[in-house]
Parts: structure tokens; C-alpha cells; sequence
């Protein structure tokens, strides 16, 4: 993608990004250490990305990642799904057409990153 390109998307989306975003992860570590920065505990967790907890773009696909950020914060998961669930229901009382046939089954789609 070209600045150009990038650019427009941002218009697109309303969205800016920082220049970091299109960074390696080599690129980033490789920053640090020659900065001498200091960075978050919870890569040393084993941890390879963090911003939005729940973020659909950070789980995608990733039982893992989803089982060991619900275990680091089980509260904003409980919060999060309680909202969803609100939600959803609030959705089907709509009679709004929906593709999955119930809660768990959104949510886990959810999870997956709408595949």
C-alpha cells in the first residue's frame, strides 16, 4: 500500500494510525533495545501484542490468545459478554435477522473474528 493509499484508507475509515503501526515487530524490538526503552511486563508474559483486550483483530482465530487474555482479565470479559448478551437479545426481540442461531454461537464467531 502506498502512502497515497494509506492515506485515503484513513480518510475512509476516519481513523489516523501512528507510523508504528506499519512496523515489524523487528522494527519495534530492535527500537527498544537501542533506545534502552522500557516496555510492558506482559510481554514477558508471552504476550506478542496488546492494546484492545478484546479486540476481534488481536484473538482472530487464536484459542489461545483468547484463553490466556481471559484468564490475565476475567472481569472486563465478564462485563464484555454480559453487554453482548444484552445486546444480542435486544437484537432478536427486533426479530432482526442474524446468521447465528444463538449467544454462544455469535460469540464464538465474535472470537474467530467473524470468519
Amino acid at each position: 500500500m502506498t502512502n497515497k493509499n494509506a492515506l485515503e484508507a484513513r480518510k475512509r475509515w476516519d481513523c489516523i494510525r501512528s507510523p508504528i503501526f506499519y512496523w515489524l515487530e523487528y522494527h519495534v524490538w530492535t527500537f527498544i533495545e537501542e533506545q534502552g526503552l522500557s516496555y510492558p511486563s506482559l510481554y514477558d508474559e508471552g504476550w506478542d501484542r496488546i492494546g484492545c483486550v478484546i479486540c476481534p483483530f488481536i484473538l482472530h482465530r487464536n484459542q489461545r490468545r483468547i484463553d490466556m487474555a481471559k484468564e490475565r482479565w476475567p472481569g472486563v470479559f465478564r462485563v464484555f459478554e454480559k453487554i453482548c448478551r444484552e445486546w444480542y437479545d435486544g437484537k432478536q426481540s427486533m426479530k432482526d435477522d442474524n446468521r447465528h442461531a444463538n449467544f454462544e454461537e455469535w460469540l464464538a464467531s465474535y472470537y474467530r473474528g467473524f470468519e
